[in-house]
């Protein structure tokens, strides 16, 4: 795969709230990773700007951003009076003489809102010159809570500013997909970058509904974890010249189409986009690659086989045991996931190289049990050779949830049993939980629990229930936690999401690596946004390959002795 010249939206330095190991917040820290993870290039915004006000950051940025070519600085702006020491119409030319090119809002943390009534003058500026506006309303840097955006108040603001290009992002979009991709239909000019939209073939259906000018590559560093965000786009099922656009491309310009006339300082323009007008199809211009200021690592070197592989999006991972123990299966509620039906599941996984995926149905958490395993047997039957289901049970009902556990793991040659207290409203320490850990006790089957509750509690379940494989769904840094899961044979966690940049290596420094167990969440995650933090991770390849598949194959050998033939549903 040719080289993607990786152009990063969204990036930040200087210290922040919240601020720990594991995170970084100098220049020199931000070109290593992006040496890394091959990124060529950077919009930066200083933390300033974000966390206290742009009068501080705006300024600061600039001094760090100096003489390096592959960072690029960016603004914040702020009302009242948009947090200018200076009159608005001095803006455009401040800008170009500084070198800044784009614009960032942050209504969640410094308390706004983007009603035109409280923005207008602002706006009316950066559409004039057409400067590139990102907006995050999240409250914080790292962490807070998702879907923050408004979309209602982002699409009225596009329509009321039809020239101005808006970037939304935010700390996730999840739930309300329906609403961002809506909003693409109604508002020609939103973009979307890359870092919180964690969708199952996300850019596939928006390249293909709307265009691949719409999405912008970001990822949110020194915060985030920037590996399944890039292998999200590196893997993607769209052209090459989709791949590029997003990658950098259309960050390029949107930059270079700001300030139209005006001169600019000693910074040089960003490169020019590799296609003709940014619109994801190849030209006939001849591009003018982006050339990094520092060396990019040398693919092969010594990360290892399987950072090679990923740096160069090869397709499969042949010859190695790939293994996804977390999966769903049927559609998806309450969210809107494109293309989802099992046979492009099978197809994805098959593309990657992957050999068996535990699954078990979406609805068994959130609607009808009995239908969502039926859905799923059908599945299994349909791809007998991959597809493992579990049963999704729901925990307040204990007499049909017996009867349910035993007609799939008996009769229909389902692996064991899924549990969601979240999502059934049970609480994670009612008795019903132990009812189906003394089911796959009794069986010998796998037992998945989206969360245990307190680790005093799953250790008494792992000692009293040893026959039952017990996997946590979701990955656990916890001190005490991992101890639980090191000192029981039968007790396993899944790397199933690390999001913040430090998650992963924290876990693997008090989880035993034999314990880890490969899970993507595959179709509320993309795939690749799974096993792209892991490729990427500065680990071995030994302790890759055990993630990725060793130890989960061992798990199943165990458990497939006492997996019951399939019989036939009998709902």
């Amino acid at each position: 795969m040719s080289d993607l010249n990786l152009f990063d939206a969204h990036c930040y330095l200087g210290r922040f709230t919240r601020y720990q190991e594991g995170y970084f917040c100098e220049k020199a820290d931000l070109l290593a990773e992006m040496d890394h993870f091959g990124i060529a290039e950077a919009l930066v915004v200083d933390t300033l700007s974000r966390e206290l006000d742009p009068r501080a950051g705006n300024p600061r940025i600039l001094e760090v951003c100096a003489g390096e070519g592959r960072l690029h600085p960016a603004w914040a702006l702020a009302p009242p009076f948009q947090s200018l020491p200076y009159p608005l119409d001095e803006l455009p030319a401040r800008m170009a003489e500084a070198g800044v090119r784009a614009v960032w809002l942050f209504p969640g943390h410094l308390h706004f809102t983007l009603a035109d009534w409280n923005l207008r003058p602002i706006l009316e500026v950066l559409e004039q010159e057409r400067v590139p506006l990102f907006v995050d309303p999240s409250p914080l840097l790292i962490g807070g809570t998702r879907d923050l955006t408004n979309w209602d108040a982002m699409v009225q603001l596009c329509r009321d500013h039809p020239g101005l290009p808006v970037v939304t992002t935010e700390a996730r979009m999840y739930w309300p997909t329906r609403q961002s991709l809506s909003a693409l239909a109604a508002a020609p000019n939103l973009h979307i970058e890359l870092s919180p939209f964690w969708l199952y073939q996300g850019i596939e259906f928006v390249c293909r509904e709307f265009g691949a000018e719409r999405l912008l590559f970001g990822t949110r560093l020194p915060v985030r974890e920037a590996g399944g965000t890039i292998a999200q786009l590196q893997y993607a099922e769209v052209s090459e010249a989709e791949k590029r656009a997003i990658a950098g491309d259309n960050l390029r310009r949107l930059l270079a189409e700001a300030l139209p006339g005006r001169e600019e300082s000693g910074r040089a323009l960003v490169s020019a986009p590799t296609g003709s007008g940014g619109d994801g199809t190849s030209g006939d211009q001849t591009a003018t690659a982006c050339v990094p200021g520092t060396d990019v690592p040398t693919r092969g070197s010594a990360m290892g086989r399987f950072y090679q592989a990923i740096r160069e999006a090869e397709e499969p991972f042949s010859g190695e045991v790939l293994i996804d123990i977390h999966s769903h299966i049927g559609y998806g509620a309450p969210y809107f996931i494109p293309d989802s039906d099992p046979a492009t599941i099978v197809r994805q996984l098959r593309r990657h190289g992957f050999s068996k995926l535990v699954t078990f149905a979406f609805s068994g958490l959130n609607a009808d049990w009995t239908w969502g395993n039926d859905f799923a047997y059908q599945a299994m039957r349909e791809f007998p050779d991959l597809l493992l289901p579990l049963a999704a049970v729901h925990l307040w009902h204990p007499e049909e949830m017996q009867r349910e556990m035993a007609r799939c793991c008996d009769t229909m040659g389902f692996w064991g049993v899924k549990l969601h207290p979240w999502w059934n409203g049970y609480p994670e320490t009612g008795p019903n939980v132990r009812l189906c850990c003394e089911f796959c006790h009794e069986r010998g089957l796998i037992l998945t629990n989206h969360y245990w509750g307190p680790p005093s509690l799953l250790e008494e379940y792992a000692r009293e229930f040893p026959n039952a494989r017990l996997i946590t769904g979701h990955l656990v840094t916890d001190d005490e936690y991992c101890a639980v899961v090191n000192r029981n044979p039968n007790v396993y966690v899944c790397t199933c999401l690390p999001i913040n940049r430090p998650d992963l290596m924290t876990a693997l420094s008090k989880l035993d690596p034999d314990k880890v167990l490969f899970g993507s969440d595959i179709p509320d995650l993309p795939l690749p946004t799974g096993f792209g933090s892991i490729l990427y991770a500065r680990i071995s390849d030994d302790l890759k390959r055990k993630i990725m598949g060793l130890n989960a194959q061992r798990l199943l050998d165990q458990v497939a002795p006492n997996v019951q033939p399939a019989m036939g549903a009998t709902t």
